[in-house]
């Protein structure tokens, strides 16, 4: 059992991508929030059908490809299984019987995902782990951007 084993029976809300910031939400029926700032895929029957990176694109198609549909369409299966692989970072979610909505982290030092909940508190990954907080209120404030991969000695 992990910590993110709540999500188990919720559904896909609504979801929307804020271009600006380069960030995917992933709203849930629970109140939960999924906030993802690197790839996210759907796999579907074992086959990659969809990704982040394609949306806007046209690949031939008489319009461009819309990511927040493709999210929006999962919203009939409810997860079914939540697999979080520490170490990477990569969080997966099983919808319904065919569908697996990834979130593969393209960074080892950004935060490529993090979960809030109204009640449950929040998690974040970063470096392949996961921070736990009770409400967001208790998260650290993020690093200046000089300290930023900076060690003692370095200059």
């Amino acid at each position: 059992m992990n910590e993110l084993d709540w999500l188990k029976g919720d559904h896909i809300a609504s979801a929307s991508y804020e271009a600006d910031s380069d960030t995917w939400i992933v709203a849930f029926n629970s109140g939960a929030s999924l906030s993802i700032s690197s790839l996210w895929r759907l796999i579907e029957d074992g086959d990659i059908s969809a990704t982040s990176l394609d949306h806007g694109h046209r690949f031939g198609l008489p319009k461009e490809f819309d990511g927040v549909a493709a999210l929006q369409s999962m919203k009939k299966y409810p997860i079914r299984c939540v697999e979080l692989r520490l170490g990477t970072g990569d969080l997966f979610l099983t919808l319904g019987a065919e569908f697996e909505f990834q979130v593969i982290a393209s960074s080892a030092g950004y935060e490529p995902w993090q979960m809030t909940h109204p009640t449950l508190g929040m998690w974040v990954i970063s470096g392949g782990e996961l921070h736990t907080f009770e409400s967001a209120q208790q998260r650290p404030p993020p690093l200046p951007l000089a300290l930023v991969g900076h060690s003692e000695g370095e200059g």
